[in-house]
């Protein structure tokens, strides 16, 4: 049984004498091996074999993810779950709406001040 874990895509590209990519076949491109700037999790619970999700690119951020997914995982939910914005959580849909009808709401006049549009280094106001 292979252990859930971090990884990075490699992908090849041909690059020419200056380093430009080029299409395959051109004369004088040489074949270069890259790995892809985001963390993968492969070998998930619950996944298809050899499924690898994008996580992110900081290699912190994308272990938290995983931890995270594979105890989803471990809990018989989709992994996947531990991707989605905590807005889109249905249980807090209700809260949600609540807090933009708040903050969507104008000030009144008395919590309102007046804006001075003077510069911090002189007294006299802008034009």
């Amino acid at each position: 049984m292979v252990v859930a874990h971090l990884t990075k895509q490699q992908y090849t590209v041909w690059v020419d004498r200056k380093g430009n990519r080029v299409e395959k076949g051109t004369p004088g491109a040489k074949q270069e091996t890259r790995e892809s700037s985001k963390w993968y999790a492969a070998n998930l619970p619950r996944t298809k074999k050899g499924e690898r999700i994008p996580l992110s690119a900081a290699k912190r951020t994308a272990k938290r993810l995983l931890v995270k997914m594979v105890e989803l995982a471990e809990l018989g939910r989709d992994p996947r779950d531990a991707l989605k914005p905590i807005a889109e959580d249905p249980k807090l849909e209700p809260l949600v709406a609540e807090f933009e009808t708040v903050t969507n709401q104008e000030a009144s006049a008395k919590h309102t001040r007046p804006w001075c549009f003077t510069s911090a280094r002189s007294s006299t106001p802008a034009a």
